[in-house]
């Protein structure tokens, strides 16, 4: 049956769900929520073409003969192939990156998504690409003993004091959390069109936006961690408060950072049975999958609200909840 762009168009919504590829229509409403890599993925597609994301995420010959169950019709008038990217995951991104790429053409590339069906690599170097990794687990193994000794050191105190200040903490990080994601990782519309910055902002938040999906390049790299918290709570905190109330509001804030991180990784790789937990999930994909400019809480979306940038998404309970 010969099907128009005009009419799958119309079919663009989770409960009716046609998407072509290579100018065959698909219905993948029944697969939407089965999908590994969950229903968010696909949402920002339906009704359009998805052969350049499909083909991008090296499906298998499995993946390739399920669509053939789901075909409903043929393109009348296929849509015009989309040029190759000119960046290979398979090399190290970050010459690429600096080689290849102006500030128009690395903003282009970090806002759109892209999915591999392996690791990315970040340098050619095989001394260098190791350093460029950060399993999930690595976070909780670093990071606990840091926060449980400044802590004990906070406990001096009292303990009704280290609580009031490690609560402070933990607040306190939700805001930094938000200004951190929203006006340094997002700057890539006031970056130069130089280089060095456009490397500097791909290392530190592009890559995660070009490659949403690579596990071990999603939670915050412990080396660039540990000089953050040096400046922070040498060059800062234990300059404007008792080197005591600082170490108890830093064992707060690592604490709300610990969470975060391991929440975004939760959030990207996991199908949340609680429903907050889901609502945040599908909340943070809107951000990387509809509009990155909005949504900047990971952990939370108070101050989202707060500062105007909440994304418009409506939390859909499933059979999970």
């Amino acid at each position: 049956m010969g099907l128009d762009e005009d009419e799958v168009l119309k079919h663009n919504k989770p409960n009716d769900a046609w998407v072509t590829y290579k100018g065959r229509v698909l219905n993948i409403t029944s697969f939407l929520s089965d999908h590994p890599g969950g229903s968010e993925i696909i949402e920002p597609y339906l009704g359009k073409d998805i052969t350049k994301q499909f083909d991008e995420n090296d499906h298998s010959e499995n993946a390739i003969k399920m669509t053939k169950n789901m075909e409903v019709g043929n393109l009348t008038k296929p849509s015009k192939p989309e040029e190759n990217l000119t960046i290979d995951p398979t090399r190290g991104l970050v010459y690429q990156v600096f080689t290849k790429l102006n500030l128009k053409a690395y903003q282009d590339f970090v806002n759109d998504p892209k999915h591999t069906k392996t690791n990315v690599r970040v340098f050619d170097s095989p001394i260098l690409e190791p350093f460029s990794k950060t399993p999930w687990y690595a976070i909780p193994i670093f990071w606990i003993p840091v926060m449980l000794f400044y802590a004990y050191c906070g406990l001096k105190l009292g303990i009704i004091s280290f609580v009031c200040l490690f609560l402070l903490g933990v607040v306190w990080w939700t805001i930094f959390e938000y200004s951190l994601h929203r006006f340094v990782f997002h700057s890539e519309k006031y970056l130069p069109d130089n280089p060095y910055w456009i490397v500097f902002h791909f290392l530190s938040h592009g890559i995660h936006h070009a490659y949403p999906m690579d596990n071990l390049r999603l939670v915050f790299p412990i080396a660039l961690g540990v000089i953050l918290v040096i400046v922070l709570k040498a060059g800062i905190y234990n300059n404007l408060m008792p080197v005591a109330v600082a170490d108890a509001f830093a064992a707060g804030k690592l604490m709300g950072y610990m969470y975060y991180d391991l929440f975004h990784y939760y959030s990207h790789h996991s199908r949340p049975h609680i429903k907050y937990f889901s609502f945040m999930k599908t909340y943070h994909m809107a951000h990387h999958y509809k509009d990155p400019l909005k949504g900047f809480g990971v952990s939370n979306h108070f101050w989202d609200i707060v500062f105007g940038t909440l994304l418009p998404v409506t939390y859909r309970p499933t059979s999970l909840d």
